[in-house]
């Protein structure tokens, strides 16, 4: 959510409107990390810093059962990359529980980056667990206008204007 939340914002910052469909993510990512992924940072930072005041922080999070079966699905079902004799949810867990506990590497894996990526623990990210007093918690849920809504006032409280923020939707 966040590649698309930056993706998009980078898109309406460069003119470019949404030349993609949401439902095409392979589309979607190949046009965001192809051709516009992280190259506008620095440009961008330069451009807005003076009129952005401070940051502000959110991480969104999912439920933690519902975010596992759901990465099970897509690195293990769909992409086939968790490795061998992974076509358990349970054996899956036992391997993310030993990668994440005791850095032992699944066995054939075909991407380890994109393994770790997805079944990492949100908090891991950001020193959040050390820093939890400075986010902004937005909740996933499968309503997509529940999402809107939180992130419209993450948004809000950071001074996006409204133009921009309601066209990341």
């Amino acid at each position: 959510m966040t590649k698309q939340i930056l993706c998009e914002l980078t898109l309406i910052w460069k003119k470019l409107g949404k030349p993609y469909n949401h439902q095409d993510d392979q589309l979607f990512h190949e046009f965001c990390e192809n051709h516009l992924w992280f190259d506008w940072i620095d440009e961008m930072n330069d451009e807005w810093d003076d009129s952005m005041g401070e940051p502000t922080h959110f991480i969104v999070v999912r439920d933690p059962i519902d975010r596992f079966t759901s990465m099970f699905g897509y690195v293990c079902g769909l992409y086939k990359n968790c490795g061998q004799g992974t076509d358990s949810i349970h054996v899956t867990a036992q391997l993310v529980y030993e990668m994440l506990m005791y850095e032992r590497e699944p066995i054939g894996l075909n991407d380890l980056n994109q393994f770790k990526h997805h079944f990492e623990p949100h908090t891991w990210y950001c020193d959040i667990g050390l820093n939890r007093d400075l986010y902004e918690v937005v909740y996933y849920s499968p309503n997509r206008l529940l999402n809107m809504a939180q992130m419209q006032k993450i948004f809000d409280q950071a001074g996006i204007p409204i133009e921009y923020s309601k066209r990341v939707s």
